[in-house]
């Protein structure tokens, strides 16, 4: 799990050249800030294998404010990929606008 709790924003670099793999991708924070996931290698979203779970992405922001999750690509250089070995939910549960 990939969780930013109460953070003041900025940008996290996957920079793992074997990448990584995790089954959810959230957003908690009561802040009002972005939080950047820059995929410079790739991510693999997966719960648990062969198994029913789905993997997440989640922005679950309490504050009431246009803070947003972001999953971005390098300027520069090749980018990562997002890769789904699961089924994926999106959601969108908290109270920032986007």
């Amino acid at each position: 799990m990939a969780n930013f709790p109460n953070a003041s924003g900025g940008t996290v670099t996957q920079n793992i050249v074997a990448g990584v793999t995790v089954g959810t991708i959230s957003l908690t924070s009561s802040g009002t800030s972005n939080r950047t996931i820059q995929l410079n290698n790739s991510i693999t979203m997966n719960q648990d294998g062969a198994g029913v779970g789905t993997a997440t992405i989640s922005n679950a922001l309490a504050a009431s404010s246009s803070a947003a999750l972001i999953l971005s690509i390098p300027t520069s250089g090749t980018p990562g990929n997002l890769i789904l070995n699961d089924n994926l939910l999106i959601t969108h549960n908290g109270n920032s606008t986007n």
